[in-house]
């Protein structure tokens, strides 16, 4: 089945009307704009457990809406955009094996400038339990704790885990318990994870 593409641009069945300030404006398509791992920290924050409200967030956020005038799309155009989002954040690095080696280099969707410069790549290390309560002791919001975890299997700072694409904060997230010491990742999948191994915060 040949995979859906991610559009720039989505154009709505049914125009709305869309008030910025004082504006009325009619729109008849939007943009579709990348989204970054503040943003899905922001999300939680406005959303505070209601999973419906984080997600008109981030399509606010994607499509640059504001969160008025999402609620007055047709279901037929919020499944579109609630699509296109899930496309960009599945988009990636299809050929990476599902068991990674300590030391596995991972591209960055987008290049961020971090801390000690652009930064392209992030190189991958096991994480441990220590890292594991130290997220814990980190934050109470799920989003900055795998944040952290994420700093540290990375070695970068947070700060820098902020200004991700969310395409590269959600693959690293599904790769914590993942990641093994070399020479541990078998040729052919099958890894038995330790189940006690770090994993994403999902409540």
């Amino acid at each position: 089945m040949e995979k859906k593409q991610l559009l720039t641009t989505v154009k709505l069945s049914a125009p709305l009307l869309a008030q910025v300030g004082t504006t009325t404006n009619r729109v008849d398509s939007v943009p579709i704009q990348a989204v970054y791992h503040h943003d899905r920290i922001a999300a939680e924050e406005a959303g505070n457990g209601n999973m419906d409200e984080q997600s008109d967030f981030l399509l606010s956020r994607m499509t640059n809406l504001p969160l008025s005038a999402l609620l007055l799309l047709s279901l037929a155009d919020y499944d579109v955009l609630a699509e296109q989002y899930s496309i960009m954040m599945d988009l990636i690095d299809d050929d990476a094996p599902t068991t990674l080696e300590a030391g596995y280099v991972h591209t960055l969707y987008e290049p961020i400038q971090a801390g000690s410069g652009e930064l392209t790549q992030v190189t991958l290390r096991e994480l441990t339990r220590g890292d594991q309560r130290s997220a814990n002791n980190f934050s109470k919001q799920i989003t900055e704790r795998n944040a952290y975890l994420m700093a540290r299997m990375c070695n970068v700072q947070v700060e820098d885990v902020y200004l991700m694409h969310a395409r590269d904060t959600y693959f690293l997230e599904s790769r914590f318990r993942l990641v093994v010491p070399a020479g541990r990742a078998p040729a052919q999948g099958g890894y038995g994870v330790d189940e006690s191994a770090p994993q994403p915060v999902t409540s």
